[in-house]
């Protein structure tokens, strides 16, 4: 994990993917989909905020749920 100047805590994609338990696969396609915005580019990928990965964990649980209610 990295901080920037700001003191905001910046995720590499190897952090990001250990936050959210995920691959690295998984990650990229919750960027395309739109599930996990970036905070910019590195020459290690893409970072990301502690914020950007709390608001994806939340969303994905709300998804989640609603397809446990479409399906029940």
């Amino acid at each position: 994990m990295l901080h920037c100047e700001c003191g905001r805590e910046i995720y590499t994609p190897e952090d990001a993917q250990r936050y959210l338990g995920v691959s690295r696969l998984t990650l990229n396609r919750y960027r395309i989909d739109g599930w996990l915005r970036p905070m910019g580019e590195s020459g290690r990928g893409w970072l990301y905020s502690k914020n950007g990965l709390d608001e994806c964990l939340v969303l994905l649980d709300k998804d989640r749920r609603n397809k446990e209610v479409e399906y029940a």
